[in-house]
């Protein structure tokens, strides 16, 4: 699933400090004791029973259309055996996906990076948030967190997305995250009837940590 257009599933974040030896009780750091939680969510790896999540989330036509494309629709079973299969993939060259976990354990959408590319150091991400999660800041803080991995753990410097059109949304979102527009791809995609440009978007791992 994608925003605009899926490696270590187990760790929530020190937001400051080298962590060495450090206590990470939260009455000391004052903050998340993993890299993977933020203020209301917290990324976690996909479990075999998120599967009715996102059988729900396949049932929501614009968070399927911003995420790849409305579908034909796939059966209970097929979803469960997708799921399963992803909750027990073996994950290589950084490829990942996470579930966005509200604080309460409720699946509140998916994030995952692809084109990971150690030897020039950029990837790309993709994401969806269900419909009834969204306006809450999940999204923000779930990319907040896998750039600060991405760039502070891995060695990343830049990342790049590409942006539909039509989705406004997710213009407004990467830019105020500090992405900027690095090019356009016109007529890339078609929905709503119509054939419409992708936006390149991009941000390198100096621009974030200005803006961290």
């Amino acid at each position: 699933m994608t925003a605009t257009g899926m490696t270590r599933p187990d760790a929530t974040r020190p937001m400051d400090g080298d962590g060495a030896g450090v206590s990470l009780d939260r009455s000391v750091t004052g903050g998340p004791a993993s890299v993977w939680e933020g203020e209301t969510i917290r990324l976690r790896p996909v479990v075999a029973d998120d599967w009715p999540a996102f059988a729900a989330w396949d049932q929501e036509d614009e968070t399927s259309r911003a995420s790849y494309q409305i579908d034909f629709p796939r059966s209970a079973e097929a979803t469960r055996t997708w799921v399963e299969e992803a909750a027990t993939r073996e994950y290589r060259g950084d490829r990942f996906r996470w579930v966005i976990a509200r604080h309460d354990g409720t699946a509140a959408g998916t994030i995952n990076t692809h084109t990971c590319d150690a030897r020039n150091g950029t990837f790309s991400f993709g994401l969806a948030i269900g419909q009834d999660h969204r306006g809450h800041g999940y999204a923000s803080q779930a990319i907040r967190l896998v750039l600060r991995f991405y760039f502070e753990e891995l060695r990343y410097q830049k990342v790049t997305v590409h942006v539909y059109g039509w989705n406004t949304a997710s213009q407004r979102l990467h830019e105020r995250l500090g992405f900027q527009v690095e090019g356009r791809l016109r007529r890339m995609t078609f929905s709503h009837g119509d054939h419409h440009d992708t936006l390149v978007y991009g941000l390198t791992a100096d621009e974030f940590a200005a803006g961290a």
